[in-house]
């Protein structure tokens, strides 16, 4: 018979590592989206705003 602790080990690993994967690829493909915007679109009017502000405080 397999011992009960090392089916809930198993479980609470496979959790972590499903939501590190989640977590990872999100970011990943989030970040990369972001980066091919970049290339081909100027930035938003809030950032530009945002930017503006920060100059006039330097």
């Amino acid at each position: 018979m397999f011992p009960f602790f090392y089916v809930r080990f198993f479980k609470t690993i496979g959790y972590v590592f499903l939501i590190y994967c989640h977590f990872y690829f999100g970011m990943s493909l989030h970040y990369i989206h972001h980066e091919q915007n970049k290339s081909y679109t100027r930035p938003s009017k809030a950032t530009n705003i945002f930017l503006k502000k920060r100059k006039k405080k330097d």
